[in-house]
């Protein structure tokens, strides 16, 4: 069953607020233009339905027909049996025998009526009443084969189709894979170019990573069920890999390097793992690659296999003694596996069998949420009969539930011949560098100015994991923040050894260590408050904070990925907002009926309260016909809420139906009137009204600001309390903020620039199409994912050489209208 925690309510004895797993990552899935009512280019046929009264044959083919007569009156001798039209039948020879006439269809019809009266009279010359007997001749469908491609994983294909030949043409069509295959891939997607009746049925496919054959099936039918199928098949093509293979998963975006492994299901992210043995981790979070829900399945006792981790194809001929090692982390800041649920290691025998080789199962329900399971080391020794080219090894979780639950955390998983034990040589960062402000994550510089030091972080650390058997020294290691943008600024230092992160620059051996210090410690910290302290107050701003670290006696030539790990970015970003969350979801926040959950914020300047971001993520079921119900609160007695200050009413809307939103899954919904702010504490949230479910709100589980939560049940504001803690993903927007609320349709997107070279190596160079001032300009870049990387204003030139390669969107901003680029970085 799945596992809900309450927070426990000292003081009433009452849960009202419970803490959810995430249903599904719709934040994953391809953005619309509009609210789902778009044309449906499938058009699916469905299974054809039979004619009623019509006799349909295939022509060639011949039949016996029978009809049932009235005869109620005539005498019981009845011989006389008369066929109207049998004679004349234009698509095929009818020949009358008694009650039941033999038909045959004539070859060669495409197809065609024919209309038979059946009677049978009487000695005395009385008939029965005639009944029609209508055959519809029609040819066989035809299945046409299109030919085999040889595909590029994740690339795209055009399949030209030709015109139909269904007599009347065709009135619905369906897409899908042909049931004659067997390929494994899961990834794979096709759709048709154009809605039905725009002049073709031409389809792109969008190759999975899986390798082998697949097959799409594109089936056209008329209005008398006659249909035509045409197949395209599609090889996707991976050579095997050789040894060593390695990935920590280190990387940028959200799914597994697509030249190591062949599935898609895994979320990639530095969230979920708690102290892993490198930065990122691959969460095996119950959801497909297109960030849904599976279909249900089994008996609620018996784990189903969710999401699969296959590796590419191996070449293992000629090896011994290899070895396969990762780390493995239940739950981690995720929703937990029960015992009932299970991880397991599969290795691909020669005969193309899946063999299991490594079971675990889940975490006791008696385990309290405030435990932490650690990543534990696992070793395989693969055997001789695995050690072919082909040689593939994957993992699956099993789950007992459908959405995103029974997490699994995956790092730093090795199959090599020679480095055979969790041993490698390679000091890893664990963790992203700090962010420039706190508690908020964000806010803006105004009042970050405002606060003469207070919203400046304190605390630093620097997290790494050492895989060596040795004291390992770093060689070299740098902290470097700066702005990405106008103007520009860039500070950067010594980590270590240093007097704030410690003298000794040796790690202990096969070890996790933290080093703290204080933001005041470092060498450039005044430096880097006097720009923060001379920043425009009315302009947004994108720092960085990269730690790069260079280890000497790290093994290279083992696995260059092994430096990737060596070098971690933290964005900090100053807006007309504030927030606590990062950006990220592990678990949701529900509230009981009638219930108000609020979260404080503070005013260091006079502001507006102009509109209130908010993450919803989808559930499994609709959130029904009830609104989100936003309230404010002023600054009350004893850190808590005071008056009301303001509510209204908004209808539920999810920030991936909308281009004209948060590119980071965040509804936006303006205040139908900006609220005065003055100085001091204000509390913004949602009281949960009358409905079928609870509204679930993003918990971020990384931030975790203290006592900034609270929630009244009926009897006052109470601090939000229990084994959970995060931040909820509510965020204020103030005075000037980019509010683009939810559904909203008045923001004109076009082409305002055009952008070159695209794809680019580091540098793009903005050519405005019409007189545009260039400093009104604004500019923003975000990962496919949706994170924001880099924003500026005013300049026409792009700086995205500290960026890694991989696609981007580009926007630029003048006044209402917008611009969208995408951007292919080398």
């Amino acid at each position: 069953m799945r596992l809900i925690l309450f927070f426990l309510l000292a003081t009433c004895g009452l849960a009202a607020q419970t803490i959810v797993p995430l249903q599904e990552r719709a934040e994953l899935r391809r953005a619309s233009a509009g609210p789902a009512q778009a044309v449906d280019f499938r058009m699916a046929c469905g299974d054809v339905a039979e004619l009623p009264g019509v006799e349909r044959l295939i022509s060639g083919q011949n039949r016996m027909l029978r009809v049932d007569l009235d005869t109620t009156g005539l005498s019981s001798d009845l011989t006389d049996y008369r066929c109207i039209g049998c004679s004349t039948a234009r698509f095929g020879t009818a020949e009358l025998r008694g009650d039941t006439v033999l038909y045959t269809a004539t070859a060669g019809v495409v197809q065609g009526f024919d209309t038979l009266g059946l009677t049978v009279c009487s000695p005395q010359g009385v008939c029965a009443d005639t009944v029609d007997l209508v055959v519809l001749v029609q040819r066989p469908g035809r299945t046409v084969q299109l030919g085999n491609r040889l595909v590029v994983p994740e690339t795209t294909t055009s399949i030209v189709v030709p015109a139909d030949s269904l007599p009347g043409g065709t009135v619905c069509r369906s897409l899908a894979d042909c049931e004659d295959t067997d390929y494994a891939g899961r990834g794979q997607r096709s759709n048709f170019a154009r809605a039905l009746g725009q002049g073709s049925n031409d389809f792109d496919y969008v190759a999975g990573r899986y390798g082998g054959t697949d097959a799409v099936c594109v089936t056209v039918c008329n209005e008398f069920g006659l249909c035509d199928t045409y197949r395209a098949s599609f090889t996707v093509d991976r050579a095997s890999v050789d040894l060593p293979f390695f990935d920590d998963f280190s990387y940028g975006g959200v799914r597994p390097a697509v030249e190591l492994w062949q599935d898609e299901d895994v979320l990639i992210n530095r969230s979920y793992g708690v102290t892993p043995p490198s930065i990122g981790v691959a969460t095996f979070d119950g959801l497909d690659f297109d960030g849904r829900p599976y279909a249900a399945g089994g008996n609620g006792r018996r784990g189903q296999p969710r999401d699969f981790l296959t590796s590419a194809s191996i070449n293992l001929a000629g090896q011994s003694g290899t070895v396969l090692s990762f780390y493995l982390q239940p739950k981690g800041l995720g929703n937990r596996p029960e015992l009932q649920d299970s991880f397991l290691v599969q290795f691909l025998d020669v005969a193309g069998s899946w063999n299991t080789v490594f079971a675990r199962e889940g975490i006791l329900n008696t385990q309290t949420n405030t435990v932490i399971d650690p990543f534990t080391g696992v070793l395989l020794d693969v055997p001789a009969d695995y050690q072919y080219d082909g040689f593939q090894f994957r993992f699956v979780n099993l789950s007992t539930e459908t959405g995103g639950v029974d997490n699994w955390n995956l790092d730093y998983v090795k199959l090599s011949n020679t480095s055979t034990s969790l041993v490698t040589q390679d000091l890893a960062l664990t963790d992203e560098p700090f962010r420039l402000v706190a508690p908020y994550t964000s806010v803006p510089v105004r009042h970050l100015q405002a606060a003469g030091g207070e919203l400046f972080a304190d605390s630093i650390f620097l997290s790494v994991w050492n895989h060596r058997s040795d004291v390992t020294p770093v060689t070299q290691s740098t902290y470097t923040i700066e702005n990405r943008g106008t103007p520009f600024f860039s500070s950067a230092a010594g980590l270590f050894p240093s007097r704030f992160f410690g003298q000794d620059n040796g790690i202990a051996p096969l070890s996790f260590e933290t080093r703290r210090a204080t933001f005041a410690e470092l060498p450039t910290a005044a430096a880097i408050r006097d720009f923060l302290l001379g920043l425009d107050p009315a302009e947004d701003y994108l720092l960085a904070t990269t730690y790069a670290l260079t280890v000497a006696t790290e093994d290279a030539t083992f696995s260059p990925a092994v430096a990737r790990n060596d070098t971690a970015t933290t964005l900090t970003e100053l807006a007309d907002y504030m927030a606590y969350d990062d950006g990220s979801a592990e678990v949701a926040i529900e509230g009981q009926q009638g219930n108000v959950i609020v979260q404080r914020y503070r005013a260091y300047v006079a502001d507006e309260l102009t509109g209130i971001r908010i993450r919803l993520p989808r559930g499994l079921g609709s959130a029904g016909n009830q609104n989100i119900n936003f309230e404010v609160y002023g600054e009350g007695e004893t850190n808590r809420p005071g008056e009301l200050l303001y509510s209204f009413s908004a209808p539920v809307l999810y920030a991936e139906d909308f281009y004209a939103d948060s590119l980071q899954a965040f509804s936006s919904y303006a205040l139908p009137e900006p609220l005065a702010l003055p100085v001091g504490d204000f509390y913004i949230g949602w009281r949960q009204g009358s409905a079928d479910r609870s509204l679930p709100v993003g918990f971020d589980r990384n931030t975790q600001p203290d006592s900034v939560q609270f929630f009244n049940a009926g009897s006052g504001f109470q601090t939000l309390g229990g084994s959970t803690r995060g931040a909820i993903m509510i965020r204020p927007l103030l005075s000037g903020a980019d509010i683009r609320p939810t559904a909203t349709r008045d923001l004109v997107i076009e082409r305002l620039v055009d952008v070159y070279p695209n794809p680019t190596d580091g540098m793009l160079y903005l050519q405005p199409r019409e007189a545009l001032a260039a400093a009104d300009l604004g500019v923003r870049l975000y990962t496919g994912s949706g994170q924001l990387v880099y924003a500026q204003r005013g300049s026409l030139t792009v700086d995205l050489t500290a960026l890694p390669p991989g696609m981007y969107l580009l926007e630029c901003r003048w006044g209402d209208r917008l611009s969208r680029h995408k951007i292919v970085r080398h």
